[in-house]
């Protein structure tokens, strides 16, 4: 789905079959706002592995991690997992966006994080989204489009709006968590 697609839709619920492209400018940027909105709501998360062999022949120093492009900060980072063995300490934040590792450790350091997402900026930019975020996306974008359009419009606009997002919020699955016992028992807890 395009950025397009989802113009079109918004001009279908003014009855308009052209806007002028002052408008379609600020309809990209509502939809942008949208996906970041929406992807908050959604906990769209990645994955990052950094992965160590300790260098046992030197001294411990520190060396930073190339972050990905779509890490902004530490305060993206939802999850942090450490496995390995470690002589001294394993790794610490410098700043918000800098990772040190100790040359000593080793093992793999597992980095759950929000992304950056791409900035929609053209009609032809791709959306990655569901029916449902889609059209959640056509009334975001509808709502903050009305009062300069048809101001009467806005707060139906903004109630099919929230309507969306509360079932995105409700659709989402449980997370579920497995304990093995001593005695060999996988316990799977909601």
């Amino acid at each position: 789905m395009t950025v397009q697609d989802i113009v079109n839709k918004v001009l279908a619920l003014f009855d308009e079959t052209v806007f002028p492209t002052t408008t379609i400018n600020k309809l990209i940027q509502f939809i942008d706002m949208g996906q970041k909105e929406i992807s908050r709501i959604d906990n769209h998360t990645k994955i990052y592995t950094y992965s160590q062999v300790a260098d046992s022949q030197s001294a411990e120093n520190w060396a930073e991690v190339d972050m990905p492009d779509d890490f902004h900060s530490l305060k993206s980072v939802v999850k942090e997992t450490v496995e390995g063995r470690y002589t001294y300490s394993k790794y610490r934040w410098v700043g918000t966006k800098t990772l040190l590792v100790s040359t000593m450790f080793d093992g793999s350091i597992y980095l759950e994080y929000e992304p950056l997402l791409e900035p929609l900026t053209s009609v032809t930019d791709s959306v990655v989204a569901d029916s449902t975020t889609a059209l959640a996306l056509v009334y975001y974008a509808g709502s903050l489009l009305a009062p300069s359009e048809q101001p009467s419009l806005e707060p139906k606009f903004r109630e099919e709006f929230e309507k969306l997002k509360f079932q995105l919020i409700k659709a989402r699955p449980a997370e579920t968590e497995s304990i093995e016992d001593g005695t060999g028992l996988l316990w799977r807890f909601r």
